[in-house]
Parts: C-alpha cells; structure tokens; sequence
C-alpha cells in the first residue's frame, strides 16, 4: 500500500509547505508492507498505539512525527538529502506522563543525504529509541538535536541499543542519548511496548491435523487452507500439512514471507499466484513432488511464480519433483530461487503420461544448490 503526497518540495522560505502522505490517529493500528513517500512531515504518527511492520518510510525534515506510541519493525528510513537540516524524527512528548514514544528496532537508515539527526527535541520531553538498527554515514556524528533548546538536553529521552554502521553510536560519541543497558532496553523492544498482545492478530497459520497419509488409504490428504476467491494476498503466513497442505484453487493471489510444508502435491490447483520470497519446505519422504498444477489449455490463464523463493527440506536427497503434469498443460516457474540438493535431476516429472511433455511450460533460472545453471 503505497501513500504519497504530491506536493512539491518545501523549499525552507513557503510558511506551510510540509504535506503529510498519512496521518494515523486511530489506536491499536498495525501497517504491513507499506510505503509512505513525502518530503517534510510523511507521516504523522499522531497518537494512539501503532505498529510499522516491513514499511519503507522516506522524507527530509521530521518525516516520522506525532505523539503516537508506535514500534517500528524491519522498517527502512530512507532520507532525502538536500542542502539544508534533515531529520528523522519529530517526537511530541511533553511530560513524563504521556505515554507515547517511537521504538525502532531491526530498521535500517538510508539516504542520500549527510548530517541527518536522528531525532530533534520538537517538544520538551521527545522518547526515541533505536535498537538493532544498522545507520549509514546519512546520521549525523551527533546523532540527535536539542533543536536549540539547550534546556532540553536533560529532559529528552533518546536511547540507542546495540545499533551498527558508521552512522551509529558504537561508532560516534553522542551528548543526547546514551546507550540503554539490557534491562533498560527490554520494554522497548517487545510487542509488550505497544501491548501488542492485546490486540494484534497473528498471521494466519493453517494447519491440518491429519495423519501422513501412507500411499495405501485413498482419500488420505488433508488441505490445510484452499483459496478459490480472486485478488487474495498472504503475508508472513504458515501452512502446515503433508500431501494437498495449499489448494490454490483458482484466482489471481500473492504469497509474500510465507512458508509452506509438505510431502506430494502440496501447492496444487488452477490458481495464477506468485509466490515471493518464500520457503517452500518438504518432509521426509521416499518419492516427494511440490506441485501440481493443474492447467489444462494453454489457452488457460492460470500457473504459479516462484521468485526469490527457497526450497528445503528434510526428505531424502535428490528425490523431489519440483512439479508433475496432473493437469496436461501445467505452467509454472521458478526465478532466482535457491534449491536445496533434496532435487530430482530431472526435476520435473510427466507423472506418467509422456503425451504430455510437449504440452508442459516450465523454464526455469535459479540461483541453486541442487540444481546449477540456467535452464
């Protein structure tokens, strides 16, 4: 969900000229994969208790501001040089009982720029902490601004926790903040920080409780989630099973971060899906084939992606099938996806009808183990 302003960039002399892509007033609010874009003031982390989950969030002058309390994880910040101050956050805490404060934590710091303050003391008493975050020489030596307030160095609450890059305190001395301890850090960098627990929904992780089927029983597998509605999307989502775990039924899907586990056909169906940066997990078994898909015509408008994928397991080497022809004409590809050596050398199986082979769509380039080259 990309959020961009289109007002051009404030250019230091225009009173007014800051344009917020999103303000986020609402409490107990969680943002997933998002990209904010703006200049002075992109987000306006307002109030109420939020989470920032793999977001990429990019401005110049106090681009993460508000008096919201939010966790930012696996977040990146990207800054936006220029010829004047750049700063990241504009935290608005005013006194020791407000409950508000930014935590970012396993986030990275980009830009173009150089001398960037990580935060500014826009109000009295800001709270601001960095933790596992890896800063580029973008961050300014001093790291923070008392915003020319010098009486409010004893009141900011900025901390920095085992940061790396040239950009970090490990690296700079810094007057503002000071370097938390294990037990100082401890609250901020948990779900606990924004009681998470109370109200964020885990992803979903469909799992079916059925024996392994033996190859003897018919009528043995168990589907674990089946998706037959268009424009799906799953992130960071488990599927557990053996044979038949995903029924990707048909429609158009994405599955981003996720991780599907399985022994014989457990990614099947007629669904056009991409598969993105995800683990494809097999289990123990004699003979194991990860998909079927079930295309009948090439004038069928249906196959699955795999990009940026891996492919594990625990089953026996070279014995599984990246695919096999249930239906006549299967489509599918695998694109820079690393290949446990768990693969068949013939990679693809025809399962028992050479009529089909000509009829079969599956190129293939991966940066593999089990499989070398291109094909």
């Amino acid at each position: 969900m990309p959020n961009l302003n289109s007002s051009p960039r404030p250019d230091g002399k225009r009173v007014g000229a800051q344009a917020v892509a999103l303000r986020v007033s609402g409490n107990k609010a969680a943002l997933y994969n998002c990209k904010l874009f703006g200049f002075q003031d992109t987000l306006c982390d307002d109030r109420g208790n939020h989470l920032f989950k793999d977001c990429y969030i990019e401005g110049t002058v106090d681009f993460i501001w508000g008096s919201g309390k939010s966790l930012y994880l696996n977040t990146e910040l990207h800054v936006l040089g220029d010829n004047g101050i750049t700063v990241i956050t504009a935290q608005a805490r005013d006194s020791d009982s407000e409950d508000t404060g930014y935590s970012f934590v396993h986030c990275k710091i980009t830009g173009t720029g150089i001398g960037t303050y990580l935060g500014r003391a826009w109000r009295a008493r800001p709270q601001v902490v960095y933790a596992y975050t890896n800063m580029t020489k973008v961050v300014n030596p001093a790291g923070w601004s008392n915003d020319n307030h010098s009486e409010r160095d004893k009141t900011v609450s900025y901390g920095e926790y085992k940061c790396m890059g040239p950009g970090s305190s490990k690296n700079n001395k810094r007057n503002l903040s000071k370097e938390l301890t294990d037990e100082q850090a401890k609250r901020f960098i948990s779900l606990g920080y924004i009681q998470g627990s109370k109200w964020l929904l885990p992803p979903p992780n469909p799992k079916n409780s059925a024996p392994e089927p033996d190859g003897i029983r018919e009528g043995a597998q168990a589907v674990a989630l089946q998706i037959s509605g268009n424009k799906a999307a799953f992130y960071n989502c488990k599927m557990i099973g053996y044979q038949d775990t995903l029924y990707d039924y048909k429609g158009l899907h994405l599955f981003k971060d996720c991780f599907i586990q399985g022994t014989v056909d457990f990614i099947f169906g007629k669904g056009k899906s991409l598969y993105l940066n995800t683990e494809i997990h097999v289990v123990e078994r004699n003979l194991t084939v990860i998909t079927a898909q079930q295309r009948d015509s090439a004038s069928e408008d249906s196959g699955f992606s795999f990009v940026h994928c891996k492919i594990t397991g625990t089953t026996y080497a070279r014995r599984t099938y990246l695919g096999r022809a249930w239906g006549s004409s299967p489509n599918l590809v695998v694109a820079y996806t690393d290949i446990a050596d768990i693969v068949h050398p013939e990679r693809w199986s025809d399962f028992g009808h050479p009529e089909r082979e000509s009829n079969l769509f599956y190129p293939m380039e991966s940066t593999t183990i089990g499989v070398k080259g291109q094909i």
